[in-house]
């Protein structure tokens, strides 16, 4: 499954009124409508079945973020982009053991997400993991935005939460994870797509899962999101 053609339905949702740029089944941009937002999209690898997504907005107005459907819109990159540096060992908050036992089989895919980042922005940790067969992946993202202010994390789930209820299918769920969370999950074809998004203090975590079951979707995104809870303290 290609990650930003199914992204960009529910980015063209959200951009409806607001107007924004969304990725084309070929991976460039589209712009929707006179934009106010720019949503940075990244080319899915080749042999990768799926991609991580870009980081949170710079301005923390447009703090939204999307990923496949039923999920949030990645948002803005205004500014400098900052590079979190080569010291950071992506894909260890949770690893391909974790990942292989979420998805049930061993990924054939793992993809680090991009280090460089929005000003204001630092990536702590992020991966995809993928299936051979694309009816399964894990994507997780974890985000520093103090340099966004005190509000930026929380206003980026507010969005989410905003965007989603405009989004034909999608559905929302509970998420046990503080006051500042939210989830939703929707059908990718002939596959569901289930993410979570929340805050934890100056960190934003988003996590995305693609499951063959509706069922399966959103117990593989609730179970990685609370592995990577005790990783944030």
């Amino acid at each position: 499954m290609n990650r930003q053609r199914v992204r960009a339905g529910l980015v063209a949702a959200a951009c409806a009124s607001a107007g924004c740029t969304t990725p084309s089944s070929s991976g460039s941009a589209v712009t929707v409508a006179p934009a106010t937002v720019t949503v940075t999209v990244t080319t899915t690898p080749p042999g990768v079945a799926d991609s991580t997504s870009p980081g949170p907005s710079s301005t923390s107005s447009n703090a939204a973020s999307t990923s496949n459907a039923a999920s949030t819109t990645n948002p803005a990159t205004t500014g400098a982009v900052a590079t979190t540096g080569a010291q950071l060992a992506l894909c260890s908050m949770l690893g391909v053991a974790r990942a292989s036992v979420l998805l049930g089989v061993k990924p054939a895919f793992t993809t680090p997400s991009p280090r460089q980042q929005p000003a204001g922005v630092r990536l702590v940790d992020g991966c995809y993991y993928g299936t051979s067969d694309a009816r399964s992946s894990l994507t997780y993202n974890v985000y520093d935005v103090a340099g966004l202010g005190a509000a930026a994390a929380a206003g980026d789930v507010a969005g989410f939460r905003q965007q989603v209820a405009g989004v034909p299918g999608a559905v929302t769920f509970p998420v046990s994870l503080g006051e500042t969370a939210a989830g939703a999950v929707s059908p990718q074809g002939s596959t569901w797509l289930a993410q979570i998004e929340f805050a934890n203090g100056p960190r934003l975590v988003r996590v995305d899962a693609v499951r063959p079951s509706q069922a399966a979707a959103k117990a593989t995104v609730e179970q990685a999101a609370r592995e990577l809870l005790p990783a944030l303290s």
